[in-house]
């Protein structure tokens, strides 16, 4: 398990970026590589004077080292052999950096009459023999300028064909030339020049892929953990809004896409404060405007039957006791009626606490409270368990409020149940009583029907009401969590 979570870890977008900026740096670089490996393979110049100047001129310096060996009585033929092989040894010919195929090319060392010393090519070249039966005629005129002791670059050397050319170098000692060191060179093609680069650097490319692969992972880490803490802070403010904690704003100042969408919602949540708010302010609209009905409907008409019970009770009371005794007492149950009406309004208008309560046990407490006061019969009945979103348990409640309201004025009923029934992804409420019923079609406003019917669907629900002659059946269905 733990070994999975490890490697989900490596799934977050942190190390996604990270990857990729690895793999770019990588690639990019040994393409660089190559690409200097394929010039360095193409470098054009076998037929161009100044780098045959530049050779002449390095062999030159380079055959100093031959002065002791061919100055010696006799000449020392084993320190001018590995001079030899210690030069084409080489991959690139001197400082000039010039690639040539060994075994087409060749570098011999003469003594001052012409005799072959040593050379790369025994073969072509046989020691003790004359280098003058070995040339062609073009070659030769070079060797015998080299050895009349001409230091000129221009008489040392001849274009055999674009992709070879030979030269010589004479070589003093006091004065007197000594030897000379005769070259041939002979261009390789694409792919030996290619063979030979990459034998020179194959023994640093680990080393540069390593070293390209922590600066890929480096660079993109640093790079990746930028952009997934601007995200993170995103989502911290999303979250912070779903909390209802709107103030919260998102700061990004960058000019990208992210600051751009950051701007998008920082401007979204302003609107969508303003509108909770103006939602807020219509709520109140409408519960004072429910209000004035059910004082209307309710505690004004009755307190306008006890004023008129009064004065009739007063025009009676000298004349006839009895009828004034009964004026009285009925202005005494409408006060209490009044009474238990503004009981009612009251109830409702208190803050209900359905976050550390919860929506059942508050229902619960309201249930007890309606039955005290109207002195209606009451059942309540839960079965299963869920959870609504704050918004749906309000809704709920208020209706469950209005309902219960509705059963004590108009329904005349004795008893009465609510009922919640927790089911997979939904809550289902139903509110029943043993009254006379009424036509949903029909009812005043006071009902507060329409406003039942609003609050239910503003959060994804259904309300129905059936309604007879033997009592009415209030079920709404809500969704469960953040389904609402």
């Amino acid at each position: 398990m733990n070994i999975k979570r490890f490697f989900q870890s490596f799934q977050r977008l942190q190390w996604k970026l990270t990857f990729n900026y690895m793999l770019v740096t990588v690639a990019s670089l040994l393409v660089l590589q190559i690409l200097f490996i394929l010039t360095l393979s193409i470098r054009p110049g076998y037929v161009h004077p100044g780098v045959a100047f530049d050779l002449i001129r390095d062999m030159r310096i380079a055959g100093q080292a031959l002065v002791p060996a061919l100055s010696a009585q006799p000449v020392q033929r084993e320190e001018v052999q590995a001079w030899v092989e210690s030069v084409m040894g080489q991959d690139l010919l001197f400082g000039g950096g010039l690639a040539y195929n060994p075994e087409r090319s060749s570098l011999t060392v003469l003594a001052p009459d012409g005799t072959i010393l040593e050379s790369s090519r025994p073969d072509l070249f046989p020691r003790s023999t004359s280098i003058f039966q070995a040339v062609a005629a073009d070659e030769l005129n070079v060797i015998e300028n080299a050895l009349m002791g001409i230091e000129e670059e221009g008489n040392l050397y001849k274009i055999k064909a674009m992709s070879a050319f030979s030269f010589a170098i004479p070589v003093f000692f006091q004065g007197d030339v000594v030897g000379v060191v005769f070259i041939q060179l002979e261009r390789p093609t694409f792919w030996e020049s290619a063979a030979a680069v990459v034998r020179v650097f194959l023994s640093s490319l680990i080393l540069f892929s390593i070293l390209a692969l922590l600066m890929g992972s480096v660079f993109g880490l640093l790079m990746a953990r930028g952009i997934t803490n601007r995200l993170n802070h995103l989502a911290r403010a999303t979250s912070a809004w779903g909390r209802g904690e709107l103030s919260v704003r998102i700061e990004d100042r960058h000019g990208d896409e992210i600051s751009e969408l950051a701007g998008d919602l920082n401007r979204m949540v302003v609107e969508f404060e303003n509108l909770l708010k103006d939602r807020q302010d219509l709520a109140a609209l409408e519960e004072r405007n429910r209000l004035a009905r059910d004082l209307h409907d309710s505690v004004k008409q009755q307190v306008f039957a006890i004023s008129m019970n009064l004065g009739a009770a007063e025009s009676l009371w000298g004349n006839n006791a009895p009828a004034a005794l009964e004026q009285l007492q009925s202005a005494k149950a409408l006060a209490r009626q009044a009474q238990a009406e503004l009981s009612n309004l009251i109830q409702m208008l208190r803050p209900i606490q359905l976050k550390e309560r919860g929506l059942v046990e508050a229902l619960r407490e309201q249930l007890k409270a309606w039955e005290k006061h109207s002195g209606v019969a009451a059942i309540y009945q839960v079965e299963g368990d869920g959870s609504l979103s704050e918004e749906a348990s309000q809704a709920v409640f208020r209706v469950a409020q209005e309902a219960l309201s509705n059963i004590s004025r108009h329904s005349q009923a004795t008893a009465a149940s609510v009922a919640l029934v927790f089911k997979e992804g939904c809550l289902e409420v139903s509110i029943r009583d043993n009254g006379h019923g009424f036509d949903p079609d029909a009812v005043s406003k006071g009902m507060g029907l329409k406003s039942m019917q609003e609050r239910i669907q503003s959060v994804g629900g259904k309300l129905n009401i059936r309604s007879t002659s033997t009592g009415t059946v209030l079920s709404l269905q809500v969704p469960q969590g953040d389904q609402a």
